[in-house]
């Protein structure tokens, strides 16, 4: 399953996508503001790589890990929708 998420301000268009595994859980994220693009690998939900453009970055840096949670709470957030949407 896929959840793809499109805001457009002003002059500008930001694109996020979320990407799950058949149990659910997020596999890859990602996200283009200003034409910087940031990709997030994951495992049982975890980040295992993280790009931004085409350079690897350290995700165990403390921005990393705050962009980290902020993207398992907007997931967890955009399921919930998705889940009530259905019923």
């Amino acid at each position: 399953m896929k959840i793809t998420v499109t805001t457009n301000r002003s002059a500008m268009t930001e694109n996020v996508e979320f990407l799950f595994n058949p149990a659910g859980q997020l596999i890859f994220y990602f996200e283009k503001k200003d034409e910087q693009e940031s990709r997030f690998y994951f495992a049982a939900e975890k980040p295992f790589r993280i790009l931004r453009g085409d350079k690897s970055v350290n995700i165990n840096s403390k921005e990393e890990i705050e962009k980290t949670k902020t993207i398992l709470a907007e997931k967890k957030k955009l399921v919930e929708i998705f889940k009530n949407g259905l019923e």
